[in-house]
């Protein structure tokens, strides 16, 4: 993990990373960059240029689950899992927001992963055909001056249009001529 400089006072909107499917984004802070390697499930993964922030989003499609799966206990599965994947974690409980429009979940979460800790805001975002876990974290030192950033970049979260552009190009057949 390389550590460095905070980056916590940068708000101003730096690219739009769109996700593999390109039909979800989020917008990063200036000085943010994609990353990979952070999360092999991930659609879209991001880091700060200082190498203290990070953020990943996997989503999953609503036909893997149950037809009466809530957002509310999706949120509790993403959440034991990350719990049972951490040495000495402590969460909040979830509480509700919206992010892009959309209902969701937001908890923090600290524990440890391969011998360092890491402080996370975890959401669970709901759109019509998915679940989004975005993890967004940092070190616990840092956490309170990151949290901003990391708030940010979870609320840039949105659903791209369903209609592309160009979807709706077609002319009508001409008329024979009289």
């Amino acid at each position: 993990m390389r550590l460095g400089r905070d980056e916590a006072g940068s708000s101003k909107a730096g690219k739009v990373l769109a996700s593999k499917s390109g039909k979800f984004q989020l917008t990063l802070p200036a000085g943010w960059r994609e990353a990979t390697g952070l999360n092999e499930e991930a659609d879209i993964q991001a880091m700060s240029a200082a190498g203290d922030m990070y953020v990943v989003v996997i989503s999953e499609g609503k036909e893997d689950f149950a037809d009466d799966m809530t957002l509310d206990q999706i949120t509790t599965l993403s959440r034991d899992n990350m719990m049972a994947n951490l040495r000495a974690p402590e969460a909040t409980e979830p509480a509700a927001l919206e992010v892009g429009g959309r209902p969701a979940r937001q908890y923090e979460l600290r524990g440890a992963v391969e011998g360092v800790n890491l402080a996370y805001i975890n959401t669970t975002v709901e759109t019509p055909k998915n679940y989004h876990h975005i993890a967004a974290w940092t070190l616990p030192s840092r956490f309170d001056k990151n949290r901003g950033t990391l708030q940010e970049v979870t609320r840039s979260f949105r659903e791209v249009g369903a209609q592309q552009p160009g979807a709706n190009t077609s002319t009508p057949p001409s008329r024979p001529s009289p």
